[in-house]
Protein backbone atom coordinates (compact mmCIF):
# COMPACT_ATOMS: atom_id res chain seq x y z
CA UNK A 1 0.00 0.00 0.00
CA UNK A 2 3.04 2.70 0.51
CA UNK A 3 4.50 1.59 -2.32
CA UNK A 4 1.28 2.50 -4.61
CA UNK A 5 1.07 5.40 -2.59
CA UNK A 6 4.47 6.45 -2.99
CA UNK A 7 4.35 5.57 -7.20
CA UNK A 8 1.36 7.80 -7.22
CA UNK A 9 2.36 10.97 -5.46
CA UNK A 10 5.74 10.95 -7.43
CA UNK A 11 3.73 10.72 -10.69
CA UNK A 12 1.26 12.94 -9.89
CA UNK A 13 3.92 15.26 -8.15
CA UNK A 14 6.28 14.45 -11.85
CA UNK A 15 3.00 15.59 -14.33
CA UNK A 16 2.45 18.75 -12.26
CA UNK A 17 6.01 19.71 -11.90
CA UNK A 18 6.34 19.30 -15.51
CA UNK A 19 3.44 21.07 -17.31
CA UNK A 20 3.80 24.88 -15.92
CA UNK A 21 5.77 26.44 -13.54
CA UNK A 22 7.65 29.72 -12.67
CA UNK A 23 5.34 31.22 -14.91
CA UNK A 24 6.41 29.35 -18.15
CA UNK A 25 3.58 27.16 -20.35
CA UNK A 26 3.66 25.61 -22.94
CA UNK A 27 1.31 26.75 -25.81
CA UNK A 28 1.42 24.67 -29.34
CA UNK A 29 4.47 23.49 -28.31
CA UNK A 30 6.52 26.75 -27.56
CA UNK A 31 7.64 27.83 -24.69
CA UNK A 32 6.24 31.05 -23.44
CA UNK A 33 6.46 32.92 -20.28
CA UNK A 34 3.07 34.64 -19.51
CA UNK A 35 2.50 36.31 -16.03
CA UNK A 36 -0.48 38.83 -14.69
CA UNK A 37 0.44 42.06 -12.47
CA UNK A 38 -2.39 43.78 -10.35
CA UNK A 39 -1.91 47.95 -10.64
CA UNK A 40 -2.52 50.99 -9.91
CA UNK A 41 -1.19 52.70 -12.61
CA UNK A 42 -3.15 53.52 -15.63
CA UNK A 43 -2.73 52.40 -19.45
CA UNK A 44 -0.87 55.50 -20.21
CA UNK A 45 1.58 55.34 -17.50
CA UNK A 46 2.15 51.86 -17.99
CA UNK A 47 2.99 52.57 -21.73
CA UNK A 48 5.38 55.46 -20.48
CA UNK A 49 7.23 52.93 -18.17
CA UNK A 50 7.34 50.46 -20.75
CA UNK A 51 8.66 53.11 -23.15
CA UNK A 52 11.41 54.93 -20.68
CA UNK A 53 12.57 51.50 -19.34
CA UNK A 54 15.12 51.13 -22.02
CA UNK A 55 14.49 47.40 -22.39
CA UNK A 56 12.28 46.90 -25.27
CA UNK A 57 12.47 48.25 -28.86
CA UNK A 58 9.57 48.11 -32.16
CA UNK A 59 7.04 49.05 -29.61
CA UNK A 60 4.08 49.24 -31.10
CA UNK A 61 0.19 50.31 -28.72
CA UNK A 62 -2.79 48.81 -30.40
CA UNK A 63 -6.16 49.94 -27.87
CA UNK A 64 -6.21 47.11 -25.52
CA UNK A 65 -2.58 46.04 -25.49
CA UNK A 66 1.01 46.66 -26.39
CA UNK A 67 3.76 44.26 -28.49
CA UNK A 68 7.55 45.20 -28.15
CA UNK A 69 11.11 43.07 -28.79
CA UNK A 70 13.08 42.69 -26.04
CA UNK A 71 17.11 42.51 -27.12
CA UNK A 72 19.86 41.54 -25.59
CA UNK A 73 18.25 41.05 -22.06
CA UNK A 74 21.20 40.61 -19.71
CA UNK A 75 20.54 37.76 -17.27
CA UNK A 76 21.88 38.73 -13.77
CA UNK A 77 22.06 35.65 -12.57
CA UNK A 78 24.68 36.40 -9.98
CA UNK A 79 22.17 38.85 -8.19
CA UNK A 80 19.68 35.87 -8.07
CA UNK A 81 22.42 33.65 -6.99
CA UNK A 82 23.13 35.92 -4.13
CA UNK A 83 19.56 36.29 -3.35
CA UNK A 84 18.63 32.46 -3.48
CA UNK A 85 21.96 30.71 -2.66
CA UNK A 86 20.82 28.41 -6.42
CA UNK A 87 23.03 28.40 -9.44
CA UNK A 88 22.49 27.48 -12.96
CA UNK A 89 25.49 26.23 -14.47
CA UNK A 90 23.66 26.80 -18.69
CA UNK A 91 21.95 30.07 -17.88
CA UNK A 92 25.40 31.57 -16.21
CA UNK A 93 26.79 31.23 -19.83
CA UNK A 94 23.77 32.83 -21.78
CA UNK A 95 23.59 36.16 -20.70
CA UNK A 96 21.44 37.36 -23.00
CA UNK A 97 18.00 36.96 -23.72
CA UNK A 98 15.94 37.78 -27.23
CA UNK A 99 12.26 37.67 -26.99
CA UNK A 100 8.82 39.29 -28.61
CA UNK A 101 6.94 40.91 -25.93
CA UNK A 102 2.72 41.61 -25.77
CA UNK A 103 1.44 43.49 -22.92
CA UNK A 104 -2.26 43.26 -22.55
CA UNK A 105 -4.05 45.73 -20.22
CA UNK A 106 -7.21 45.57 -17.44
CA UNK A 107 -8.92 47.97 -15.44
CA UNK A 108 -6.04 47.43 -12.55
CA UNK A 109 -3.94 45.05 -14.15
CA UNK A 110 -1.97 44.35 -16.74
CA UNK A 111 -0.66 40.61 -18.49
CA UNK A 112 2.67 39.76 -19.88
CA UNK A 113 3.16 36.88 -22.21
CA UNK A 114 7.21 36.22 -23.81
CA UNK A 115 7.33 34.48 -26.90
CA UNK A 116 9.95 33.40 -29.41
CA UNK A 117 12.56 32.96 -26.44
CA UNK A 118 15.97 32.70 -27.83
CA UNK A 119 19.07 32.60 -25.24
CA UNK A 120 22.60 33.98 -26.55
CA UNK A 121 25.63 32.71 -25.40
CA UNK A 122 27.77 35.74 -24.03
CA UNK A 123 30.35 34.67 -26.51
CA UNK A 124 29.19 33.13 -29.64
CA UNK A 125 25.79 35.20 -31.26
CA UNK A 126 26.04 33.03 -34.17
CA UNK A 127 25.21 29.48 -31.57
CA UNK A 128 21.18 30.95 -30.67
CA UNK A 129 19.38 28.61 -28.22
CA UNK A 130 15.91 28.18 -28.93
CA UNK A 131 13.99 27.89 -25.46
CA UNK A 132 11.75 24.71 -26.84
CA UNK A 133 15.65 23.25 -27.21
CA UNK A 134 16.05 23.91 -23.68
CA UNK A 135 13.63 23.20 -21.43
CA UNK A 136 11.20 20.87 -23.40
CA UNK A 137 12.00 17.10 -23.69
CA UNK A 138 12.33 15.47 -26.99
CA UNK A 139 9.12 15.61 -28.73
CA UNK A 140 8.45 19.35 -27.51
CA UNK A 141 5.35 18.34 -25.25
CA UNK A 142 6.15 18.47 -21.57
CA UNK A 143 8.91 20.33 -19.96
CA UNK A 144 12.40 18.60 -18.90
CA UNK A 145 12.47 18.22 -15.59
CA UNK A 146 15.91 19.94 -15.31
CA UNK A 147 14.34 23.01 -16.52
CA UNK A 148 12.51 23.64 -13.23
CA UNK A 149 15.92 22.78 -11.07
CA UNK A 150 17.26 26.61 -11.58
CA UNK A 151 16.91 26.92 -14.73
CA UNK A 152 13.56 28.57 -15.14
CA UNK A 153 13.63 30.22 -11.48
CA UNK A 154 16.41 32.77 -12.48
CA UNK A 155 14.46 33.34 -16.13
CA UNK A 156 11.32 34.12 -14.22
CA UNK A 157 13.03 36.32 -11.67
CA UNK A 158 14.95 38.17 -14.42
CA UNK A 159 11.34 38.42 -16.78
CA UNK A 160 9.79 39.80 -13.47
CA UNK A 161 12.34 42.95 -13.02
CA UNK A 162 12.16 43.83 -16.76
CA UNK A 163 7.99 43.28 -17.12
CA UNK A 164 7.26 44.71 -13.13
CA UNK A 165 6.12 48.35 -13.54
CA UNK A 166 5.15 48.59 -9.92
CA UNK A 167 4.70 53.35 -9.60
CA UNK A 168 5.33 55.61 -13.02
CA UNK A 169 9.12 57.16 -13.21
CA UNK A 170 7.34 59.94 -14.98
CA UNK A 171 8.04 63.72 -12.71
CA UNK A 172 7.77 66.97 -14.10
CA UNK A 173 10.44 68.01 -10.94
CA UNK A 174 13.68 67.30 -11.54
Amino acid sequence: MKTLFLTLFCTISFTFNTSASDNFLIKNGQVIWQKIYNTTLTKDQLIWNIRNSGNFKNISVQEDYLTAEISMLRINHFRYERLTGNYAHHIANSHHVNSYIKVEFKENRYRVTLKSIKLMPKDDEDDIIDMETFALKWRKEVFDSSFFRNKSKILDYAFKEVTDFKESQESDQW
